[in-house]
């Protein structure tokens, strides 16, 4: 199966369009007003592009298999998305004011003002060499 689809490098290439209908966080079908505002259904996402609403603005390609979507357009009153880089290995996340990893049950949050919580069910530490914990009072129950 061939999974590759062209993208034309003509200068109308990409097109804003509107969610019109959504599936598990992907764009199902999209109203695109540069094309008669026809309701045209989305052949796939780029692999980057986050959880989209419906009425959400999201920039398209159309493709010879369809309509690809490539982003999600942001107001610029939104805070930037969280920044990942790898360098040499080491995968870095940073979030204007915080990251936080979370699943149903567990969750760890750092914050910029130096704050780390986490919270979950069990927690477990291990270490085969010394684990050292530094801070004044350290509480225990």
């Amino acid at each position: 199966m061939n999974n590759i689809v062209s993208i034309t490098n003509s200068v109308n290439a990409f097109n804003t369009a509107i969610v019109e209908s959504v599936k598990d966080g992907r764009a199902s079908r999209v109203l695109w007003t540069e094309k008669s505002s026809s309701v045209l259904p989305v052949y796939g996402h780029l692999s980057h592009v986050p959880a989209v609403e419906k009425f959400d603005e999201v920039l398209v390609q159309d493709t010879e298999k369809g309509v690809v979507v490539v982003g999600v357009i942001v107001s610029n009153q939104q805070p930037p998305a969280a920044r990942i880089e790898e360098e040499n290995g080491v995968v870095t996340v940073r979030g204007a004011k915080a990251v936080r990893l979370e699943t149903e049950q567990a969750s760890i949050e750092v914050t910029s003002d130096g704050k780390v919580a986490v919270d979950g069910k069990q927690i477990y530490q291990q270490a085969e060499q010394a684990m050292t914990l530094k801070g004044y009072p350290i509480e225990l129950n």
